[in-house]
């Protein structure tokens, strides 16, 4: 029975050492771990600090900007405003296109009265000679 204590105590003694070096490598990379983590929380609160100092910076310009309600109400108007003109434009002025269309008509009637005062005039000429 001697022969088997021997053989037991020396596994026993094996089983531990590799207990203890996957407990060493366990602790090792935990470490590694641990640190990686610290060290992003750290830079978490860095970044919240920062939000934290740009929303009071924020606060700060909110506050000396005037009010945004009025600048709106004022845009409204001026957009009521702007769209009256546009209603208004085609009433009070005439289109490029229409003003010629228009001057095109004119000049056509005064050429037509002209050519008939010149045939009025032919004719008075010609009423002239017959008498003479």
């Amino acid at each position: 029975m001697g022969e088997h204590w021997d053989l037991f105590l020396w596994l026993a003694g094996l089983v531990t050492l590799f207990a203890g070096f996957i407990l060493g490598v366990t602790r090792y990379m935990l470490k590694g771990t641990e640190a990686a983590v610290g060290k992003r929380c750290d830079e978490i609160g860095e970044g919240l600090q920062k939000v934290r100092r740009l929303e009071q910076e924020m606060a700060v310009v909110k506050a000396s900007l005037p009010d945004y309600g009025e600048t709106a109400r004022g845009m409204q108007q001026l957009e009521r405003e702007l769209m009256a003109l546009k209603a208004d434009l085609p009433l009070s002025y005439v289109r490029r296109e229409d003003f010629i269309r228009h001057e095109v008509v004119i000049n056509t009637k005064l050429d037509r009265l002209r050519d008939l005062i010149e045939d009025i005039k032919k004719e008075m000429r010609n009423d002239g000679t017959n008498r003479r």
